[in-house]
């Protein structure tokens, strides 16, 4: 009896070590083979992303630096005045270029400069790009006034509207207005704060191979918008593109049937 009781004893206590190395042991490996970030090139990003899809956000993002440099150019041309805003003012700021997460671009056109932008913007543009809005497309619902569309990839992830209209890479297209000495963005009503000094001059800087146009104090933009400590990198875990994952060299599908038109020669 007695020989049972003690066998029993270390029975029980087998077992209980045996949950407690499971527990300890394989939360370890777990956590070394599953870790919280994905590291590409020295710089961690959420775990959400593979590194084959950190490759794809580098490749699209070379992309979309062609088409901020085309627009450039283009604004430059006929002397349209715009400015970079939000993650790729930050970019600009602390990067020289990107964010390294990011997956779009963002800038505002004055509004006395816009009916000349939407007269010349299609014929500019190589063939490969697009811009979009819903006087030109019917299929265009997004609050943004507009976007500048590369033709041959996608946001596979169909951020916002699914398939409901183009979802190749795209810079963010809005209007800013001027208004007794005040600057106002109609697509965020936010922006009560600036004055006519705060965005004039209009400044070059650094972006990636190329300059951009910046406001004359966009530090007050960016306090305001994002907290006095706007230059902090996000947490990990937040290191990815709101917009979803992207391929850098395929159409979405569904582009050949709902824009014809874009893709005759491939339809």
């Amino acid at each position: 009896m007695v020989r049972k009781k003690i066998l029993l004893i270390f029975l029980i206590l087998l077992i209980i070590g045996l949950g407690l190395g499971l527990g300890l042991g394989f939360g370890l490996s777990h956590k070394e083979t599953y870790p919280s970030f994905t590291e590409y090139n020295n710089f961690k990003y959420s775990s959400k992303l593979s590194v084959q899809d950190i490759k794809n956000l580098k490749e699209g993002q070379k992309k979309m630096s062609n088409m901020l440099k085309e627009f450039d150019r283009i604004c430059r041309k006929y002397n349209i005045k715009y400015f970079v805003i939000a993650g790729t003012l930050i970019g600009a700021k602390l990067y020289k270029g990107w964010i390294p997460w990011d997956g779009d671009v963002d800038l505002e056109i004055c509004e006395e400069d816009y009916p000349k932008f939407k007269s010349v913007i299609q014929k500019e543009l190589p063939k490969d790009m697009w811009f979009q809005d819903s006087n030109i497309d019917s299929n265009y619902k997004d609050i943004i006034l507009g976007k500048l569309r590369d033709l041959n990839s996608c946001y596979t992830d169909y951020p916002y509207i699914g398939k409901e209209s183009h979802q190749g890479l795209q810079m963010d297209v809005n209007i800013y207005k001027e208004k007794k000495g005040r600057i106002y963005f109609p697509d965020n009503i936010k922006v009560t704060y600036l004055t006519k000094d705060d965005v004039y001059p209009i400044k070059r800087v650094p972006f990636e191979d190329f300059e951009v146009c910046v406001m004359n104090n966009s530090e007050k933009y960016l306090v305001n918008n994002y907290g006095k400590k706007w230059y902090k990198d996000l947490p990990i875990k937040d290191r990815y593109a709101h917009e979803g994952r992207i391929d850098p060299n395929k159409t979405c599908p569904f582009h050949y049937l709902k824009y014809p038109q874009l893709y005759k020669s491939k339809s």
